[in-house]
């Protein structure tokens, strides 16, 4: 169940992000010793990919207080609202706490990004909302990521996510040519979540593009009204998929 109800909680950390949003430009200002996000001019980097719990991760390179290099595994999350860092990775990056809030027994400090590399590559961070989990040394209990790269970060670069190969990649826009079938996929300009279109039974309907998710979520209203429109049919059919419903109090409802 701690698994399933995993993206619930995320949810509610990508509203954390936003309250905190004013708190960490008050402290970035502050901070005028920081140097802004290193630029580069490699255009595209490529990593492993690793799966776990049906999510994608990829590890990240810091530098702690010491100058000494320090990787940690990142959950790559689009629909991630924030730019999280655990506190013990934190406080090994020397980073400042700013004003606190809580949300569901768990409390979130606001903070300047610091300088992070992929692969070598500097990530443009600058502006990000980057916010630190308190009290937490992993995202969830049993996942390893020390933190999340949010969709307001990736949604800066051209993103491919190659599950069969393992391999992500991070590129400058314009710098790859895109292959396969174009789909259009509104971007939200402050969350930066992607949104595409599925074709149920000749109905649009809007779906977010989560990466986050180890499951498709469906309202509950539009099932039962799926289940209605089949009954009048008399369409009777064993469906089996990994599917949950969220009710109207954001608690999960499994499908069998």
């Amino acid at each position: 169940m701690v698994k399933n109800m995993a993206k619930v909680c995320l949810l509610t950390l990508a509203l954390l992000a936003t309250t905190l949003g004013n708190a960490q430009a008050r402290l970035r200002s502050s901070q005028t010793d920081q140097d802004t996000v290193s630029r580069s001019t490699r255009q595209q980097v490529t990593v492993p990919l690793y799966i776990e719990f049906n999510r994608p991760f990829i590890d990240l390179e810091f530098k702690k207080a010491d100058g000494t290099p320090r990787t940690a595994r990142f959950w790559v999350d689009t629909g991630g609202g924030g730019f999280i860092i655990c506190e013990p990775l934190a406080r090994e990056l020397d980073l400042k706490f700013g004003a606190e809030t809580g949300e569901q027994g768990r409390r979130f400090a606001s903070t300047t990004p610091p300088k992070i590399t992929l692969g070598g590559m500097p990530l443009d961070l600058e502006g990000a909302r980057a916010i630190i989990a308190i009290g937490d040394k992993t995202m969830l209990p049993g996942v390893s990521a020390e933190g999340l790269m949010p969709g307001h970060v990736l949604k800066r670069y051209h993103v491919i996510f190659d599950y069969p190969e393992k391999q992500f990649t991070l590129a400058a826009p314009g710098s790859l040519k895109p292959r396969g079938t174009r789909l259009d996929s509104p971007i939200q300009q402050l969350s930066g979540f992607p949104r595409i279109e599925a074709q149920i039974d000749g109905k649009d309907y809007g779906f977010l593009l989560d990466t986050g998710a180890s499951f498709t979520m469906i309202s509950l209203e539009v099932l039962k009204l799926w289940y209605v429109v089949n009954s009048l049919r008399g369409v009777a059919k064993q469906v089996a998929c990994s599917c949950w419903s969220v009710r109207e109090n954001s608690s999960p409802l499994e499908l069998r």
